[in-house]
């Protein structure tokens, strides 16, 4: 049973991931727990009972799993974390076990109690929590990332690398920050990205060389490049 309040948020969750509610609802209720790490079971336990047969209930919390792996919201305990999200296999299965990224636990403990789903909250939390020594730049760089990310989806280690050094970030700490980023859950190695599409720049021709990381879909996902703060 749900809350005025919470179904509110449930809403809220719906329209911002464009999800139909049942989905947004199991996505909420798994989100809720406040918990780093959960099993099917446990999901399908939440969701339940849902007006239908059980069946179609266990088909209904299997595309809301996948939809969660999919948003990065949900990601795979068996995966190896220096491989791409893309490549990890996440399956909606009865004996699976899945880890909430720690940037999808803070974005939606803001949610949960002000209703905004605040990426800025998440980065400011998070390395506030892990003790980061230069944690009032780390802001500043997320969103000049964003800023440069090709289709608000990818970046290059070296982007990220040039815009610490614009930003004053200590050089030789740089790597332990990608780290951080990669830990916490916002960004993965992306692999299979085609490097030409960082070689062209609309201000003129840079090219971008090392990794290239993909940013989390959900916790990113209202961003707009006319963000301040």
């Amino acid at each position: 049973m749900v809350t005025k309040s919470e179904q509110d948020l449930i809403q809220k969750l719906s329209l911002l991931l464009r999800e139909d509610e049942t989905t947004a609802k199991i996505i909420f209720k798994t989100l809720s727990l406040g918990k780093r790490r959960i099993s099917f079971k446990e999901i399908f336990s939440l969701a339940s009972p849902l007006p239908t047969n059980k069946q179609q209930e266990k088909n209904l919390v299997k595309e809301a799993v996948l939809a969660m792996c999919w948003w990065k919201l949900l990601l795979p305990t068996n995966r190896n974390h220096n491989l791409s999200w893309k490549d990890s296999s996440c399956k909606a299965e009865l004996e699976e076990v899945y880890e909430i990224p720690a940037c999808i636990s803070y974005v939606f403990e803001k949610f949960y109690t002000q209703g905004v789903w605040d990426y800025k909250f998440a980065v400011f939390k998070y390395f506030e929590d892990i003790k980061e020594p230069h944690k009032n730049l780390i802001l500043k760089i997320v969103e000049d990332v964003l800023k440069e990310a090709y289709g608000r989806s990818f970046v290059s280690a070296s982007m990220i690398k040039r815009i610490c050094k614009k930003n004053g970030y200590p050089e030789d700490r740089i790597g332990v920050l990608i780290a951080e980023l990669k830990g916490g859950g916002f960004i993965s190695p992306f692999i299979t990205l085609i490097r030409k599409n960082f070689q062209e720049k609309e201000e003129g021709c840079l090219t971008e060389e090392g990794p290239v990381y993909e940013l989390n879909k959900a916790l990113f996902i209202n961003y707009k490049k006319v963000d301040s703060y």
